[in-house]
């Protein structure tokens, strides 16, 4: 919309210009006529150095809201660089639990899985945990023997 009207505005100044050549082509008082003209050239080129002057004013300005923006985004940036890495460290944790976890899930399974056959002729057999108690109840008097060998030999 606002290209339109700069369009339009520079078509209008252009035409006036072109215009004024035509009506003023054979006229001797052409010389007067711009000389009428030469304070309005004053005028339009002290508005122009003046909006010069207003426009560094408005870059300056905006430099430092760009400076302080980049700052803002310095700050976030490292806010989000904390999070990341207290992320990551709860990531590890998790992956070590599940993994802590699944092993010992995996242990259950093995224990649960153990079998002893105690009696061939009864096909008696004792699974999961027990199976401990009844190897200790077989052979703990041989192992605390044993230990107690090595104990007095280390002496």
């Amino acid at each position: 919309m606002k290209i339109r009207y700069i369009i339009l505005l520079v078509l209008l100044v252009v035409g006036l210009w072109s215009a004024s050549g035509f009506v003023l082509y054979n006229s001797e008082s052409r010389g007067t006529f711009g000389d009428m003209f030469g304070a309005v050239n004053a005028l339009f080129s002290g508005l122009a150095f003046a909006f010069l002057i207003y426009t560094i004013f408005l870059q300056k300005e905006e430099l430092s809201l760009q400076r302080n923006e980049l700052k803002l985004t310095r700050s976030e940036i490292a806010e989000q660089k904390e999070i990341m890495r207290v992320q990551g460290k709860s990531m590890a944790l998790q992956n070590f639990e599940g993994t802590f976890f699944q092993m010992l899930r995996l242990h259950n399974d093995i224990l649960n899985h153990l079998d002893i056959l105690i009696d061939r002729q009864n096909n008696t057999v004792v699974t999961g945990r027990d199976c401990f108690s009844r190897i200790w109840r077989r052979h703990g008097l041989a192992f605390s023997r044993n230990y107690e060998e090595k104990d007095r030999h280390a002496i």
